[in-house]
Order: C-alpha cells, then structure tokens, then sequence
C-alpha cells in the first residue's frame, strides 16, 4: 500500500567519528513516526561539485532520484527538522534542522536595469 513505502530523509548531521549506525543504536527510530521538515529537489551543481560516486556511497550533491533508485525508496527528499530530530539527537543520533536555504536576489541587478533605462528615456526625450 502506498503508506508502506519509504521515503528519503536527511535526518542530519553525525559527527565523522559516529558516521556508521551501529555506533549510535540508541539514535535510531524504529517503526512509524511523525516528523516535519522541508521538501528538497534536486540540487544544481556547477562544475567544480565532483560528481556522486552511487556504487560506492559518496555523494556531493543531492540526487533524489539516484539515491532513491539506490534505496528503493520513492523520489521524496525531506531534510528534518531541529524538533523531529531532538529526541534521537539526544541519544547519539543525527542532529536535525541543518537546512541552508538561499534565495537569490537581484534588487540591485532590477534597480540598475531600470534607472539606466528611464536615464536613456530621459536623455531620448530631451534631445
């Protein structure tokens, strides 16, 4: 049935020393449970990201569809949040909420665009 598959969550971050999950059984979530957290897509790369190693575990960006292709787990990606993660974080576990979120924003790059065009109008118009 459709609730019985898996999903990919980022639970958070483990320290390197804790990386494998039998150095912190007392973290790990057993059975269903309720979390909240933020929905991710794919990410965009540029060329400098070196790209996943898939048979080998590494990854440098984030592939939803690789990974969960890898996991056999539906193409959902949701990074958890601080509060989802408080009572495994504080056995050993991941420690959610690590989400870095960045907009662009081109104020500055609109505001130039049209003060030099209504500077171009202007001068167009006087002459």
């Amino acid at each position: 049935q459709w609730y019985q598959r898996r999903v990919l969550v980022n639970r958070g971050w483990v320290p390197h020393a804790r990386l494998q999950q039998d150095q912190r059984p007392q973290g790990q979530v057993l059975g269903p449970t309720s979390i909240t957290g933020i929905l991710r897509l794919n990410e965009d790369t540029s060329s400098m990201v070196p790209p996943n190693k898939v048979e080998t575990n590494k990854w440098h960006s984030r592939d939803v569809d690789a990974l969960a292709a890898k996991l056999d787990t539906k193409p959902v990606f949701v990074d958890l949040d601080l509060d989802s993660s408080r009572a495994a974080a504080e056995f050993g576990g991941p420690i959610g909420g690590q989400t870095r979120i960045s907009l662009r924003n081109d104020h500055v790059q609109y505001m130039l665009t049209w003060f030099g065009l209504s500077a171009i109008t202007s001068f167009l118009r006087i002459k």
